[in-house]
């Protein structure tokens, strides 16, 4: 089997065509695969990761449905429940701030930044916004650093730079 969470109409029909290529049945993962009791950590707050621990679930339930894995629900709640990623939506207090908070979040595309600004908008409406934000030379910087700024009013300083790798 092939699991995607909602996509594109155009990136849907690539991820159909091959699913349907190989023989594989896609299923396109909601929250609903999620379960009401499954409590989520904080860097998993945001929609996208929600979808993302979402199809985590629909795997790990096919899989131990043809009996490749053995994981009852509970463990499977439990492993997401205490799941840490560094740098994704990562909240951090350092003393330095003197009561701030820092946000770490390795957006790295155009999509993943569109889902940082909705995610930090939402969740930090009334706070002021510094952004330090990294690209690759093979990105389009200038589109994802248009689309920080849109934290505006409240974003108060946007630091760009590049990378060769």
């Amino acid at each position: 089997p092939a699991f995607t969470v909602p996509q594109e109409s155009e990136a849907l029909e690539v991820l159909c065509r091959a699913a349907e290529d190989v023989g594989a049945p896609l299923t396109a993962c909601t929250l609903d695969h999620l379960g009401a009791a499954c409590e989520l950590p904080a860097w998993l707050s945001p929609p996208h990761q929600q979808l993302n621990a979402a199809m985590a679930v629909a795997m790990i339930r096919s899989l131990s449905s043809r009996g490749l894995l053995q994981c009852t629900v509970r463990v499977c709640i439990d492993s997401i429940a205490s799941a840490w990623w560094p740098a994704r939506f990562e909240r951090l207090s350092p003393a330095a701030l003197k009561g701030g908070r820092l946000l770490l979040d390795v957006a790295h595309n155009e999509p993943s930044i569109e889902s940082l600004v909705k995610s930090v908008a939402d969740q930090f409406p009334a706070n002021p916004k510094a952004v330090i934000f990294g690209a690759n030379r093979d990105k389009d910087a200038a589109s994802m650093v248009a689309k920080l700024t849109s934290l505006q009013p409240l974003l108060k300083l946007c630091v760009a730079v590049a990378a060769d790798h």
